[in-house]
Formats: structure tokens, C-alpha cells, sequence
């Protein structure tokens, strides 16, 4: 049996489940991939699945959600890789439809998905994985890093394919420490930094995944290298915060900026606190990777998915063409802000 793992490329998350599965299942680095809501990298991906050679074979897919224009071109691959006789598990923490958990649980031996208190390491650990010190850390760094705001989200479920739920408790880790988020921090810059392009076998991310399994966490490399994102990001910051243009949506503040280099969790974060938005949007002019923020308590995530893209109501992400023009930028905003009139929602507490 050979087992093939595609995860979520923009993201601690994505890295760690990967990271665990090379650890634990000796996954060799070139049968990992990276994944991404939409565009070349999802359809790349697509074209992998359905040329997996043989059968006796698993595909774990792992932090990595659904939106509803692509569901049909992945039940197809799945079908395809299925009806060799191959086994797929899909373990997802994104909010899914209803129709969309209905399309693709059936090309699924394991489906898991829903907007929980687990990130995807935790899921592919808990569900997967035996346990060790340093993979506790792993772990523990992820989850802070992708519930960055609370560390601690509201107890739901997530759902297997045969309908019960996965009710295992998490460690609830409800302080951590400076050290956690300047780690936390570090490892979104490598991954930005080394990251980029539409490569779904971009090895500069293997590498990072083979050093995070490894025990690299504090290694010099991930040092070396978030020293250099840092020293080549601060002109592309000031330059993010000239083109920021701030909006009025429901008494809320939108900032929308363009730049590129820069992690899109700390674009984001910065523009929140330079000009006290509740919301952010954070466009890559380079790559077309776009991302959303808001505050606890705001849904943001309609805008993404109507975008074609994906996430959770305060994190999501979107792809848009590259390099728009300054007419482009002007229409973009505009219809961002439209779908932030109509979407966007205080959540019930």
C-alpha cells in the first residue's frame, strides 16, 4: 500500500497534519501535495488523483475544505481513484453544506468535516496517529496558531460517514505563552516565504514538512529563514498599509489592501489594528491569494465562498486573477464590499 497525503498549503495547519503523517506513516515527501480552494493547484490536484497508479492504495486528504463549484470535479477524481480500489480518508475542520457532505461522503471511507473545536492536526493526530512529546508540542503550536484569537472555540461535532460523532475531547490549552505565539508567528512566515506559486509539489515545502516531522521546530533552518522573510517583508508592509481603502459595512469598518510577500494572517492582523476594522481582506497582487479576517464573533466567511473560495467564519481565503490593473482593483473592492453588505453576519452567542 502506498499512501498519499494532500493538504492545505497556505497554513500551519495544512503542514502540521502532513508533517504527522510523514513522522508516523514514513509517507515519502514525494508523495505529498499541496492544495488550495480553487485555480491551477485544485485542478493540478484533480488531474493527481485520477492518475494514481494501482490499488490497495490511501488518500488522506487533510485540512482542506469544500466550496460548492468544485465538489463535482473532486467526486469525480474520488470515484475514479475509488473504482481501482483505493481507500480515501478526508479529514476537514471547514464549515461543509449539507449537499456537500451529501456528494462526497459516498467516494469517501472516512469523511470528517464541520466547523469544530479541532484543527486538522488535531484530527489526523487523534484519529491517525500514536502519541509522542514532541508531537504533543506540534500539535499544541498548531492548534493556537489556527484558533489565534481564543485558542478555545465552542464544543460542536464534526461528522463521520456513517453518522456518529466524533465527540473526543481536545486538551483545552487556554493560555499559552509569548513564546507560543512568537513560534506561532516564525513557522506562518516560513511557510509564506517558502511558499508562493501554484506547485502542488513545490519543494521548498516538502523540505519544511521533512524538518517540522523531524523535530525542527526550533531548528536553525526555520530560524534562517524567518529572518529573512522579515528583513525582505518591512517595504512590502508600509506599502500594504498606503493602499489600504477602509469601508462602512453594517457600522462595521472593511480594510482592504493589496501587497504582496506578506503572510496573509499578519497583513490582515496589521490592518486591523492600524485602522480598527473589525474585518480585514488582504489581496496578494502577485499570486491572486486573497484572505479574510474578522473579529470573534463575525462571520466573515460568506465572502470567500462567494468568491469561490473557503474557510471558517473568521479566517477564510479566496483566489482572484493576478496582477490587476488599477480599474481591476477599484471593481474588486467594490464587489467586496457588496458581498460584505450582504453576507457578512454577527454570530448568535
Amino acid at each position: 500500500m502506498k499512501i498519499y497525503n494532500i493538504t492545505h498549503g497556505a497554513d500551519m495547519d495544512g503542514m502540521g497534519s502532513a508533517a504527522l503523517l510523514v513522522r508516523f506513516f514514513k509517507i515519502p515527501l514525494s508523495q505529498v501535495f499541496f492544495a488550495d480552494y480553487d485555480g491551477k493547484m485544485l485542478d493540478d490536484n484533480v488531474a493527481l488523483i485520477k492518475k494514481i497508479p494501482g490499488r490497495g492504495n490511501l488518500l488522506i486528504i487533510s485540512d482542506f475544505g469544500m466550496n460548492e463549484r468544485n465538489v463535482q470535479k473532486i467526486r469525480d477524481a474520488l470515484h475514479i481513484f475509488k473504482t481501482k480500489g483505493n481507500y480515501v480518508i478526508w479529514l476537514d475542520h471547514h464549515p461543509w453544506t449539507e449537499q456537500e457532505v451529501e456528494q462526497l461522503a459516498p467516494v469517501c471511507d472516512i469523511l470528517v468535516n464541520g466547523e469544530i473545536e479541532l484543527c486538522g492536526t488535531d484530527l489526523v493526530y487523534e484519529m491517525l496517529c500514536p502519541h509522542d512529546k514532541y508531537s504533543d508540542e506540534l500539535v499544541r503550536i498548531t492548534h493556537a496558531g489556527d484558533f489565534v484569537d481564543t485558542c478555545v472555540f465552542r464544543h460542536k461535532y464534526c461528522r463521520l460517514k456513517n453518522g456518529r460523532k466524533f465527540t473526543k475531547p481536545m486538551n483545552e490549552w487556554k493560555v499559552w505563552s509569548k513564546g507560543d505565539r512568537a513560534l506561532v508567528d516564525k513557522l506562518s512566515h516560513v511557510i509564506k516565504y517558502l511558499g508562493g506559486g501554484d506547485n502542488i509539489a513545490n519543494p521548498k515545502l516538502r523540505k519544511f514538512v521533512d524538518v517540522v516531522a523531524h523535530g525542527g521546530l526550533h531548528s536553525k533552518f526555520i530560524d534562517d529563514v524567518n529572518k529573512q522573510y522579515l528583513k525582505e517583508t518591512r517595504p512590502y508592509l508600509k506599502k500594504l498599509l498606503k493602499t489600504v481603502v477602509v469601508k462602512d459595512v453594517k457600522g462595521m469598518r472593511v480594510a482592504i489592501g493589496f501587497s504582496t510577500k506578506i503572510n496573509n494572517q499578519e497583513a490582515c492582523i496589521t490592518m486591523q489594528k492600524q485602522f480598527r476594522a473589525p474585518i480585514a481582506i488582504y489581496i496578494n497582487e502577485k499570486s491572486g491569494h486573497s484572505s479574510v479576517r474578522s473579529d470573534v464573533g463575525i462571520d466573515s466567511s460568506a465572502i470567500s465562498r462567494a468568491m469561490h473560495g473557503g474557510g471558517h467564519p473568521q479566517a477564510s481565503g479566496f483566489g482572484v486573477k493576478e496582477k490587476l490593473t488599477k480599474n481591476e482593483k477599484t471593481a474588486l473592492i467594490e464587489k467586496l464590499v457588496t458581498l460584505a453588505k450582504k453576507g457578512v453576519k454577527k454570530e448568535k452567542r
